[in-house]
């Protein structure tokens, strides 16, 4: 699922709702324009492409003062330094405070989401967590989060079950990451293969690897 889908489904359950409110989503140029659908409240403001930490501390309060916007939401787990507008963040794990061995360029991901985490998300008007898990993990850190936003279940309602392609044999399941690994997606590979009597039987499905990547 990841940000992506969060996007994705928030931007559907308020893109035609009857709110009155007029939203601006920032979307990289060279976003596939393909995946970014007619809503009544939404506006799609085209930015230039940048790497992330420009993009969210200077691109986004930058279009948020152009377009007069009363609040700015930061979908993915940190916010600018910057902005003095009212701000809502949304936390989908505590990840990148997990003392755990990396390569230098997720390590130095991971210290930015630390660093401006803490620098900014307490400043936040309010903060969004996706889960129970998350919302206990910032209540370890005395921030409260009052809304758990759930985007599943609107996405395998839009689902419909007659068009699905039935699997050939039944699987295991795992949502993987390529770039850190940090749920460990390749020992979850060497573990099936190692397994004859799985392999024989069932299938590995991976959600989360992009196209290309190679075990």
């Amino acid at each position: 699922m990841g940000y992506g889908r969060f996007i994705f489904e928030l931007c559907r359950a308020i893109g035609n709702a009857d709110t009155g409110i007029q939203f601006i989503v920032a979307v990289q140029r060279s976003a596939d324009k393909a995946y970014l659908p007619e809503y009544k409240n939404i506006k799609y403001e085209i930015l230039d492409d940048s790497i992330f930490p420009l993009w969210e501390q200077l691109k986004i309060p930058l279009c948020a003062a152009r377009n007069r916007c009363d609040l700015i939401h930061f979908p993915y787990n940190t916010k600018s330094l910057l902005t003095l507008r009212r701000s809502v963040t949304t936390v989908h794990d505590l990840t990148f405070f997990l003392k755990t061995k990396r390569d230098w360029k997720s390590a130095l991901i991971h210290f930015y989401m630390r660093t401006t985490f803490n620098m900014s998300v307490r400043n936040s008007d309010a903060i969004i967590a996706v889960s129970d898990t998350t919302r206990d993990a910032l209540r370890m850190k005395s921030l409260a989060s009052t809304t758990i936003y759930n985007t599943v279940d609107g996405f395998i309602g839009a689902q419909n079950p007659d068009r699905l392609d039935k699997p050939a044999r039944p699987y295991f399941l795992h949502r993987g990451s390529y770039a850190a690994n940090h749920r460990n997606t390749d020992r979850i590979i060497e573990a099936f293969l190692s397994c004859p009597e799985l392999t024989e039987k069932y299938d590995l499905k991976i959600l989360g690897v992009p196209d290309g990547a190679r075990h």
